[in-house]
């Protein structure tokens, strides 16, 4: 009966099987993996490490002129709608110029190979930035007793001024402050400022921790936001609001195993090549 069966037919049928045994086990070791890593993530989540988020709250309310202690009513006011339009034109204007330049720069250079363009664009990038003029930048007060030095302050404020922000604010009244892209570009800017100071001050502020600092960032800017409503909000309104913010925290955890599932072939121990990505 077997005879009848082309030899092709069962080395197809063969190689299938040991095809899903080969994905079961690799599917098991993904599970052991990711089951590491959401441990992992939650033993590093700022909430687990308070000193860390209470100092980039302190340098950030340093950084708007108030004290540690400030109350989200003392925050300065959000970013206008007029602010958001004047920032887009400028991003927009900078965007246009930097690519003008890098196309003029790759024309000169028509037979250049990848590696070389690669330098070539890094070299004129790395030159505008360093030229690039800042905007005028309205620095808040600075307050007797300050948590930073106005060398510091100044530093971040010089650092605003080049990516188009006039004045430090966030945009508080957004539901979901991670969606609007000045809270992105100001909150980058705050922790890669904040990142020296707090290791001077003996506050652990390692890369792996990054992401859920950020992460836990967002939802404190909401926070403040929310209490700076909470008169004109009714109780329903605000606990719909927190909702909001909750599903935002649940949802970044669930792009972060997205992504590791996208990229599982590059698993330690797994056959296959692996990828650097960046």
């Amino acid at each position: 009966m077997f005879s009848e069966v082309p030899l092709a037919t069962l080395a197809e049928g063969s190689n299938r099987r040991r095809t899903t045994a080969k994905n079961r086990t690799q599917q098991r070791e993904t599970d052991q993996n990711l089951s590491r890593i959401i441990t992992q993530a939650a033993d590093e989540k700022p909430h687990h490490r308070d000193k860390v988020l209470r100092s980039l709250q302190t340098f950030t309310r340093a950084m708007m002129g108030l004290s540690q202690n400030a109350q989200p009513q003392e925050l300065p006011t959000s970013v206008t709608a007029e602010e958001l339009a004047s920032w887009d034109t400028w991003r927009e204007r900078r965007k246009d110029a930097f690519n003008k330049r890098l196309k003029e720069a790759t024309d000169k250079h028509p037979d250049a190979n990848e590696q070389e363009i690669k330098h070539i664009r890094k070299s004129v990038i790395d030159d505008l930035k360093s030229r690039l003029v800042p905007v005028t930048f309205a620095a808040s007060p600075f307050p007797a007793r300050s948590a930073v030095s106005i060398h510091v302050k100044k530093e971040m404020e010089a650092d605003l001024a080049k990516h188009g922000f006039h004045r430090f604010t966030f945009n508080w009244d957004a539901p979901f402050a991670h969606d609007v892209l000045w809270n992105s570009v100001a909150v980058d800017i705050t922790v890669r400022n904040w990142l020296p100071w707090a290791k001077r001050n003996h506050v652990d502020g390692a890369e792996s921790l990054i992401p859920g600092i950020k992460t836990r960032f967002f939802q404190w800017i909401t926070n403040q936001g929310l209490s700076r409503m909470k008169v004109q909000l009714t109780p329903a309104e605000v606990a719909a609001q927190r909702k909001h913010a909750h599903r935002y925290f649940l949802r970044s955890i669930s792009d972060c195993l997205s992504a590791w599932g996208h990229f599982s072939g590059n698993l330690p121990g797994k056959e296959g090549p692996r990828t650097l990505t960046t």
